[in-house]
């Protein structure tokens, strides 16, 4: 799997000045490179989850008090519990709920590899730095620690997504992990180890899914995001919601606050995080059209940044 068209790029790291610039500049090469190529022509054709695209899962850490978290779209709803892990002394301890950049990539990683082997036993790798380079980024110790914390965290979770109107109400589990096997020392390279050292299987319901709905997306225009998660939501959500779109759609700030799973404390505050992440995305998707108005954004048809027909059987994925 190719998570980008550049060249490996470190992972993110506090915004200062100096990383700001260095986001900034990369982010630009990536966008230069998505502008110029297809992500056919890039091999940087993804696939990601639906469920996950429409309900997202947090941004930030919920701390020791999050034992439950909800998200609602609509209809649907999303709701993740935090899994039992062992603990340094051998007990069991709450591994916490996944958050943040890596569960994104992780379920990227996932369900691309998913569509293009056509199995649902996933290989991580020999090691933690085996998987980084994997992701295209450069692995330091903090970085790799929290990758393995976020990936318990979430293959771990218990995971339920559920649908309710005036006449039906249903559910269904979104589990990704029937098992998991991980690296058990962020410090150990492995590189003798067998390719499927570490591997997750996919749980059947999950698995089925994504081959029956395959959801394309620009791998490297992700990449060039994944800095800011509500940028990656915003460019995940959007094309499923204006994919069939006519006619100007109107979005309020705190309909749209409560779809991203960002937990700003003023409309105000969100609406200026939510403008400059659609600035981001137009660096990747030229083609999406907005516009501000009084109380939100108002979204126009466009062009998708990736077909959604696009069929998987057909399209090559490394």
């Amino acid at each position: 799997m190719d998570l980008a068209s550049t060249s490996p790029q470190p992972a993110a790291t506090p915004q200062t000045p100096r990383t700001a610039s260095k986001h900034w500049d990369r982010r630009c090469r990536i966008a230069i490179d998505v502008f110029d190529r297809s992500c056919l022509e890039r091999n940087d054709l993804g696939y990601y989850s639906s469920v996950f695209a429409i309900t997202n899962l947090p941004h930030r850490d919920l701390g020791p008090k999050g034992t439950c978290w909800t998200r609602r779209n609509g209809h649907a709803s999303l709701v993740v519990r935090p899994g039992l892990i062992p603990g340094p002394d051998g007990s069991l301890i709450s591994a916490g709920i996944p958050y943040g950049m890596w569960p994104r990539l992780l379920v990227l990683y996932l369900a691309t590899e998913a569509v293009r082997t056509r199995s649902p036993q996933i290989e991580l790798g020999r090691s933690l730095a085996d998987f980084f380079r994997r992701l295209k980024l450069i692995p330091d110790t903090r970085r790799v620690q929290m990758l393995r914390r976020q990936a318990l965290r979430l293959f771990s979770a218990s995971i339920q997504f559920t649908f309710s109107d005036s006449e039906i109400l249903g559910g269904s589990s979104a589990q990704l992990a029937e098992q998991y096997l991980l690296w058990r020392s962020e410090n150990d390279i492995g590189d003798s180890r067998p390719r499927n050292a570490s591997h997750v299987t996919l749980t059947t319901h999950f698995f089925r899914g994504l081959l029956a709905h395959p959801y394309p997306v620009d791998i490297g225009a992700i990449h060039g995001l994944r800095q800011s998660p509500l940028a990656l939501d915003l460019f995940l959500w959007l094309p499923l919601r204006l994919r069939a779109l006519r006619h100007p759609l109107n979005l309020r700030y705190d309909t749209l606050a409560e779809q991203m799973g960002s937990n700003y404390a003023r409309k105000a505050e969100f609406a200026r995080h939510c403008l400059r992440a659609l600035q981001k995305i137009q660096q990747f998707w030229f083609g999406l059209r907005y516009r501000r108005i009084h109380d939100g954004i108002q979204f126009l048809p466009c062009e998708l940044p990736v077909p959604i027909r696009t069929n998987p059987t057909k399209q090559k994925i490394q």
